[in-house]
């Protein structure tokens, strides 16, 4: 647990990344190396990645002397969410699990265990593939490092700071009192979410408030040590004070890593160079 804890997570592009990287492996055993599929390496590979799967509940990047911040289960795909955090803080996200995000997990897991099986359960044993295998492992754990390390590095560029307050947009929302009726409105609809601001948690919360035409965008925003924005939530409320959620941060296939601060008004990430 204290080693997964130092893992920094990965973002969706260096897991495409990877995922090809296994693909290409497994082609070049069925292609090159003449390797059978068989129902017995498909079987057992399949056990050993949802496994792997389940497990990777508890692979999250948590900075409390070993301790997880249970905030996002499921590594690299975060499949699971739970509403209750290491701070005990109300936060609206409640208990969701995605199972094609748990399939993506799986199969990401399963690919390199069955280019593994494919030869201890292969009749004639071949050197070269071995090699094969092993250099791919290699490349496959280099490059992993690389990616945690860079995304770490990232991470600590940004001081933990304490937060808890509301911010506009460069100053430019016209009329206060009339965002600060339409939150209210908000808050009305989503209760969940009044008092937000008041809310302690050990990196801060906040709400970020845009305005574009007749219409109030605001996101929820939660910090994390270290992290700019771990979770957000956006709405958009229109002049007749209609109230529609936009989405939640980050991206179901994203991460948060890099990400400096959000777009209310789509509750995409902003990265530090945008």
């Amino acid at each position: 647990m204290l080693l997964y804890n130092k893992v920094t997570e990965l973002v969706y592009d260096q897991f495409l990344l990877l995922f090809l990287l296994e693909i290409v492996v497994l082609l070049f055993a069925i292609i090159l190396f003449k390797k059978k599929l068989s129902f017995k390496t498909i079987l057992f590979s399949s056990i050993i990645a949802i496994v792997i799967s389940l497990l990777s509940m508890i692979i999250v990047n948590g900075f409390y002397g070993g301790m997880a911040y249970h905030e996002r289960f499921g590594w690299p795909f975060p499949f699971q969410w739970t509403s209750g955090s290491i701070d005990e803080i109300a936060t609206p996200w409640g208990l969701r699990f995605e199972p094609w995000k748990f399939l993506a997990n799986t199969i990401y897991w399963g690919l390199l265990p069955l280019t593994i099986l494919l030869e201890i359960y292969s009749k004639q044993k071949s050197k070269k593939y071995q090699l094969f295998i092993v250099a791919s492992l290699t490349i496959y754990i280099i490059l992993t490092i690389l990616f945690s390390w860079s995304n770490n590095r990232n991470n600590f560029e940004v001081e933990p700071h304490q937060i808890s307050e509301t911010t506009t947009e460069e100053n430019t929302i016209i009329d206060i009192d009339l965002a600060k009726r339409k939150q209210e409105t908000l808050e009305k609809e989503f209760p969940e979410f009044k008092g937000f601001e008041k809310a302690s948690s050990f990196a801060g919360v906040s709400v970020k408030i845009q305005e574009e035409g007749s219409d109030h965008y605001y996101a929820y925003i939660l910090h994390g040590s270290g992290i700019p924005i771990l979770k957000a939530t956006c709405f958009r409320v229109d002049r007749m004070f209609r109230v529609f959620k936009i989405g939640e941060f980050p991206d179901m296939l994203d991460s948060y890593i890099g990400y400096m601060d959000i777009d209310a008004r789509t509750c995409g990430g902003i990265k530090g160079d945008d």
